[in-house]
């Protein structure tokens, strides 16, 4: 081989694989991700390093702020206890050139238990009575702009109703009959020109659903039952164990709830509202294989329709219906599980403007995430395992960080996890708060109001304690 051909395979060799720095003109560079993060105290994130201009991507990991903060050497983050409203700078040193770094900052925040209203002997269930359409106007149950709540309790025969009042604080109001209830939820299922949630509630035993409705009054005012505005919508042959609400229509104004059963027997029942006689229609039902245990509503294909997601007792999948928006549904789309879910929640993990699911595996002891495509399908579940089986499971911007993060119930653990996201679909933190007690039923939303000094809310979730007889409120108390 001449010295000429000898001198090109060396070049190509080197162009290939490199040796060292990719160039003289090319620095090193080296940047944390995430850059920034909201952490309750005691919780834990994980930062990664991207490191440029160079094939040694190792780094060092260093942290200063508050006594007592640590990083591993692979980039996690515990926050000490008792550290709320401090901030700690993380650092990661380029092992290749020890004067390139990269920073992140971590601000710790704490969390408060605040306890809530006593609830009736064998409550299972609380729903938020209401809801917030846009920035600064809730849809609530007496029209005061503060979320409520509602409890459930099969083996008392009766719902229970909280008007919040302000800073996570309840009172409770009033009591309605219901016999047997299974499932509960809200909409504006009753016309008038108030801005009043309603309340619908099924009966396992008596195969109906009762509208209640308060009556119209000024802020604060007590919830007090219209007898007038109560409705029945009959079951004949069924029995409801499932409600969710939704515009499912569009020939209306946006204010109108549709509900949809589901019911034991596997059959999905969606009453039309119609505003101008102020009563519902039927349509066909619509088959599911096995008792129905969960629905949501929300926009799973990118057509500004509502569609459902459907969970099935006991079955490995959760069923996808798209919405037409004339009030039917597209065949089934199943999204298959490696362990049956217990419970879903819908949001977007990845800032993509695309839904995506999420599922507590109770079998398993995993939390999943399905990415939407935007058309009604959704990629390969991501597993995340927790400590034990997760029952309830929720979701929302739990630390303000931006993203979608998720809060299970770990009742044999008698703690609530929460677990966040860095905004890109990837579960890099948690937070576990124990609750001393088996936590049930968690649900999410903003408790506190509106106008507190830091000009926005942070998102709260309530848990229900049945061997206490109490709800409780967990809140982000620091920013």
């Amino acid at each position: 081989m001449t010295l000429s051909k000898q001198l090109v395979l060396l070049f190509i060799f080197f162009s290939l694989f490199g040796c060292g720095r990719k160039g003289s003109d090319e620095g090193v560079g080296v940047t944390v991700v995430p850059s920034f993060f909201k952490l309750p105290s005691g919780g834990e994130a994980q930062f990664s390093a991207d490191v440029s201009g160079t094939l040694n991507k190792e780094v060092t990991w260093e942290v200063s702020g508050p006594l007592g903060t640590s990083i591993s050497s692979g980039g996690l983050f515990r926050a000490p206890l008792n550290a709320g409203g401090q901030t700690a700078t993380v650092r990661a040193v380029s092992q290749d050139d020890p004067n390139t770094f990269g920073n992140a900052a971590v601000t710790m925040t704490s969390f408060s238990k605040v306890l809530g209203e006593t609830i009736p002997a064998g409550s299972d269930r609380v729903v938020v009575g209401g809801y917030t359409i846009r920035a600064g106007q809730t849809i609530d149950l007496n029209e005061d702009n503060t979320l409520d709540l509602v409890s459930m309790s099969p083996s008392g025969n009766l719902a229970a109703i909280y008007l919040g009042i302000g800073n996570g604080l309840f009172r409770k109001q009033a009591e309605i009959a219901v016999s047997e209830p299974s499932a509960m939820t809200m909409g504006d299922f009753v016309n008038s020109e108030d801005f009043v949630a309603d309340v619908a509630i099924a009966s396992r035993s008596e195969r109906t659903v009762k509208i209640v409705s308060g009556e119209a009054g000024s802020a604060n005012s007590p919830f007090v039952v219209d007898a007038n505005k109560t409705k029945i919508l009959s079951l004949p042959g069924v029995t409801p164990s499932a409600l969710a609400a939704g515009r499912f229509h569009g020939d209306v104004e946006s204010r109108n709830s549709d509900l949809v059963v589901g019911t034991d027997e596997g059959a999905m029942i969606l009453f039309l509202q119609d505003r101008l006689t102020d009563s519902f229609t039927a349509q066909p039902a619509v088959a599911v294989s096995g008792k129905i245990t969960q629905m949501v509503a929300a926009d799973l294909n990118g057509d500004d329709l509502l569609d459902l997601a459907v969970l099935h007792e006991g079955a490995g999948d959760v069923l996808i219906f798209l919405g037409d928006g004339a009030g039917a549904f597209s065949g089934s789309i199943s999204v298959s599980f490696a362990s049956p879910p217990a419970s879903i929640a819908v949001g977007d993990f990845n800032g993509d403007e695309r839904n995506d699911l999420a599922a507590a595996h109770a079998g398993s002891n995993q939390v999943s995430i399905s990415l939407g495509k935007g058309d009604g399908t959704f990629e390969l579940p991501l597993y995340k395992s927790v400590e034990s089986a997760p029952a309830s499971i929720s979701v929302g911007d739990f630390n303000l960080g931006g993203g979608t993060d998720i809060a299970v119930a770990l009742p044999a653990s008698k703690a609530v996890l929460i677990l966040f996201n860095d905004g890109a679909g990837n579960l890099i933190g948690n937070f576990r708060y124990d609750t001393g007690v088996a936590p049930l039923s968690l649900v999410p939303g903003f408790f506190t109001t509106f106008d507190n000094p830091q000009g926005f809310q942070s998102v709260g979730l309530i848990y229900i304690s049945a061997t206490e007889s109490k709800f409780h409120l967990l809140n982000n108390v620091s920013f």
